[in-house]
């Protein structure tokens, strides 16, 4: 069966695939959705997403970049599965595969200091993975990232791949935003601190949930999401909760619709993101959106992104001399809805998705 784009769906969920679907089929003439197939290794994301239509269940063994490469034009690759399948494409088709960037996948050029063996094996490390990276990425057909922020990121990895703004939206969702900023927001009894966005080693949570522990308990409450991601390491964050006794911790265990999603982040008033990569952008381009003061890690790609668009923030080893006062101080966000950073409509992101396949059927003719 021909089709002049394949999508393959690797993620074992559908938080971002059913938006990416909803798109092709809330627009179906603009982007031509009937040049478009998707494909999932995974029985339960076919079951859910099985009412679009335009979507098949394939679980062989075979390598599916491969097999699809034979019956289309284009193969777009949303995230990439293991290492083992990835290796497996073949050279010739390598062309034919766009790739998005999901973020996070870089090792950090970061080195202990005075042991030798630890910086060489950090050096060492960090040059295979370049040159494993540009083996498999350099010689596509094009990189869907999120912002600036993955460009930032790959910048010093990718020489010759184009990239272009692959977002993954949602209808009504800009909407939702628009309406909470415009509402007058009443006054909490406590300085409400969301720290992270998911169940992730990477953000610490320990550490901050310790940290902010310095500041009066009966004026901050503590927020931490653990709904996705690491099992076992949200185990491990309960438990230090749970043992510690802490009372001003809320733990985010249960997975929330999207809308209720937007709401609990608009009540939130401080955001705490430690990661160095380019994880949780949805979550920062929300925060952005609804004017909330964000705290980041001086050594991450996001604060020089930050730093880029001129917009406000303060580094997450700032609150170790930070006085309450100083620490619940909102900073002045007013502008920051213009920021590319920041979410966007939805038609801006479909047109995103249009620019994509225009680009790609230029190609053909070349």
């Amino acid at each position: 069966m021909y089709s002049r784009f394949v999508h393959l769906i690797w993620a074992n969920e559908v938080k971002f695939s059913e938006p990416l679907l909803e798109v092709f089929s809330n627009n179906k003439e603009y982007l031509e959705s009937e040049e478009h197939l998707f494909v999932t290794p995974y029985e339960d994301v076919y079951k859910k997403l099985k009412n679009y239509g335009n979507i098949i269940w394939d679980s062989s063994d075979e390598n599916l970049f491969n097999k699809y490469a034979l019956s289309s034009n284009w193969i777009i690759s949303h995230d990439f599965p293991r290492k083992k399948i990835v290796l497996g494409i073949k050279k010739k088709n390598k062309k034919k595969i766009v790739f998005r960037y999901w973020g996070g996948r870089r090792y950090p050029e970061v080195y202990i200091p005075n042991k030798i063996i630890h910086n060489f094996t950090a050096f060492l490390k960090n040059n295979l993975y370049r040159i494993a990276f540009r083996y498999i990425y350099d010689d596509l057909a094009l990189i869907g990232i999120a912002n600036l922020v993955d460009e930032i990121d790959l910048q010093d990895l990718i020489r010759k791949t184009p990239m272009m703004r692959m977002p993954y939206a949602r209808l009504g969702a800009y909407d939702t935003l628009l309406n909470m900023i415009s509402e007058e927001r009443k006054p909490h009894e406590t300085l409400n601190i969301i720290v992270g966005h998911r169940s992730e080693p990477l953000e610490n949570h320990v550490k901050y949930i310790t940290m902010l522990q310095k500041y009066p308990t009966d004026k901050i409450m503590i927020y931490v999401p653990l709904s996705y991601g690491n099992k076992e390491y949200a185990e491990t964050v309960k438990k230090f909760v749970i043992n510690s006794g802490l009372t001003n911790v809320k733990l985010i265990t249960e997975f929330m619709e999207y809308s209720q999603y937007l709401k609990f982040l608009n009540e939130m008033d401080i955001a705490l993101i430690d990661c160095e990569n380019s994880l949780a952008l949805g979550n920062i381009a929300i925060l952005l959106s609804l004017k909330k003061t964000i705290y980041v890690s001086r050594d991450g790609i996001i604060k020089k992104a930050l730093d880029i668009e001129s917009v406000p923030h303060h580094c997450l080893d700032e609150i170790d001399e930070m006085s309450f006062e100083q620490f619940s101080r909102i900073l002045e966000m007013d502008n920051c809805q213009s920021s590319s950073l920041a979410c966007r409509s939805y038609a801006s992101c479909v047109d995103d998705w249009k620019k994509i396949l225009d680009f790609l059927k230029e190609k053909e003719k070349n």
